[in-house]
């Protein structure tokens, strides 16, 4: 059936339906419309919930007979003595009341200790009235309250991040002047969005996490400037204005006022409401942490593919996203000697490579092969070979000197190229040229001195 018609079987408001369903006492079906479909035994569960609602039982009372967790007869029966001490209570509150109008008093006349006097009575004897009902309520779960207010910070430092790396072009860097601009930045964000969900659903995604809302006194949403106002509380009293190590101290303080069952100054006029204490809701809250810190880890990914400038480049703007890329990339780059260079070339390169900060240069040494471009070149001897190494060593200092091909020319498998200043090498034959086998490349390394 239709929540109309069980509106109209029960003689229940829809609302009570809704209410009923999001507590769990009814678990409807989905039809192929996504409506739900209540069922006859769903009608008879709400039938029951009316009845002993009516009869006072609280709904984690109903939730435990429900359950099977209690009998429902001893819940029924502790029911009956409440109702009884009630009773009790109301003719001795009528009894007074009675005689309060018959003397015809008025408040400005009224002999209050007579009559208080008259509702003294034994620990044991029933009250009318308990004045602890007027005091403040109970705020609790600081643990709670805490972490679902981390979430939220968190969140925004997440969003100012994105701001950072998408509308700014910058991203963040790791130092400590930055990081308490990106502490405020993100406190800017939650000042801003936190009374906007507040005054219009009650909860920020933190709290709406953990099953906690923000409401006023009569039950209703805040206001925006009662939200802002408590916002902002809670910002200076609560956090210290973000103060390192003050805001240390601000949180102890007020979990030791929550703990204490004592409200925070800036929830005057306001209350939390807790839908549950499920702990499925600490899973909820670490799957969103977690997820946060993915999304940043690929931020952070993206901030370091991003280039410099975007859209159309100039000549200029290409070489600057070039250039910047090449500083965050481990780049192998080198040369082959011997294909008709001058001495200042082999400098220039050197050179450059040093200016690129390149880590990995591999040396090639040219093998002349006839019917090839250039297959009537001089080869380069050794002499000159060893000179261009010690070269790139001295302008490249911490860079590896890779020889590569063409140190066959050497006998012995070049170990001069090593003393020379190269510190690596390329094993194996090259694209034209036969190279050097891995044994006696590791023989050769272990009678220069090289543990491998």
């Amino acid at each position: 059936m239709t929540i109309g018609e069980l509106e109209a079987a029960l003689d229940m408001p829809r609302a009570n339906i809704r209410f009923y369903e999001q507590e769990g006492f009814i678990h409807p079906r989905r039809g192929a419309n996504n409506y739900r479909d209540y069922t006859e035994e769903d009608a008879d569960t709400l039938r029951k919930v009316k009845l002993l609602r009516q009869l006072g039982l609280s709904l984690e009372e109903i939730r435990q007979a429900q359950r099977g967790e209690r009998p429902l007869a001893a819940l029924l029966g502790e029911q009956e003595a409440a109702l009884a001490r009630r009773r009790a209570e109301l003719d001795w509150a009528g009894q007074v009341c009675r005689a309060m109008r018959e003397d015809g008093v008025e408040f400005a006349t009224l002999d209050a200790h007579r009559y208080l006097s008259r509702l003294d009575r034994p620990a044991d004897q029933p009250g009318f009235f308990d004045l602890r009902a007027d005091a403040a309520p109970t705020v609790s779960h600081p643990w709670r309250r805490y972490f679902a207010r981390g979430l939220d910070y968190s969140l925004c430092s997440f969003l100012w991040m994105v701001v950072c790396l998408f509308l700014f072009r910058w991203f963040p860097e790791n130092n400590w002047g930055v990081r308490l601009l990106n502490a405020y930045a993100a406190y800017g964000i939650l000042l801003a969005a936190e009374p906007l969900l507040l005054c219009t659903w009650g909860y920020t995604p933190g709290k709406w996490i953990f099953g906690l809302a923000v409401r006023n006194r009569d039950g209703g949403k805040l206001t925006w400037g009662r939200a802002l106002s408590r916002t902002w509380g809670v910002f200076a009293r609560g956090e210290g204005y973000g103060i390192p190590i003050y805001v240390l101290w601000r949180n102890y303080k007020c979990w030791r006022r929550c703990r204490d069952g004592e409200p925070e100054d800036w929830e005057e006029d306001t209350s939390y409401t807790m839908k549950d204490e499920s702990g499925l809701r600490i899973g909820g809250f670490a799957a969103a942490r977690a997820a946060l810190f993915g999304l940043s880890l690929l931020l952070a990914l993206q901030a370091t593919l991003m280039p410099l400038h975007r859209g159309p480049l100039t000549p200029e703007e290409y070489a600057a996203n070039v250039n910047d890329w090449c500083r965050r990339l481990d780049v192998c780059s080198g040369g082959i000697l011997g294909m008709g260079e001058t001495w200042e070339d082999r400098i220039d390169m050197a050179l450059d490579l040093a200016a690129l900060g390149i880590g990995s240069i591999p040396l090639n040494i040219l093998r002349p092969i006839p019917g090839t471009p250039f297959g009537d070149l001089e080869p380069i001897t050794n002499e000159e070979v060893l000179r261009a190494v010690a070269i790139f060593r001295y302008l490249n200092p911490t860079a590896w000197i890779r020889m590569a091909a063409g140190r066959g020319q050497f006998s012995g498998g070049g170990a001069e190229l090593f003393r020379s200043g190269a510190n690596a090498a390329i094993t194996g034959d090259m694209l034209t040229t036969t190279g050097t086998s891995m044994a006696g490349d590791a023989a050769m390394f272990r009678a220069l001195g090289y543990q491998l």
